[in-house]
């Protein structure tokens, strides 16, 4: 669904660690070619995902990155993305959707 996006190329979405929460979701992203980073409309994809899935469904975090690494049949290799051991409830993370911005 987020592919469907005008901006986006790729999609990763991964489960991050939460002190509060357990697990949030996590969206990574590459942009098409051509596109800029520092122009990214959050607030306008985060209006995308409301329009085709549920709240709880939307990721929390969204991170743009340049790329991805691959298996030999192309897919993302999302075992790579998820060994981070991240914990977004410290200070100065940027949440999308109803949640401040710090």
């Amino acid at each position: 669904m987020m592919r469907q996006f005008s901006d986006i190329d790729e999609v990763a979405v991964i489960p991050v660690k939460n002190r509060v929460r357990g697990e949030e979701v996590k969206a990574l992203i590459t942009l098409r070619p051509g596109r800029d980073a520092t122009a990214f409309d959050y607030a306008r994809l985060h209006a995308h995902c409301a329009e085709h899935v549920a709240s709880f469904k939307i990721p929390r975090y969204i991170e743009i990155v340049t790329a991805f690494d691959h298996t030999p049949s192309e897919k993302i290799k999302k075992n790579e993305l998820v060994a981070g051991n991240w914990d977004y409830t410290i200070p100065g993370t940027v949440e999308t959707g109803n949640d401040k911005q710090t």
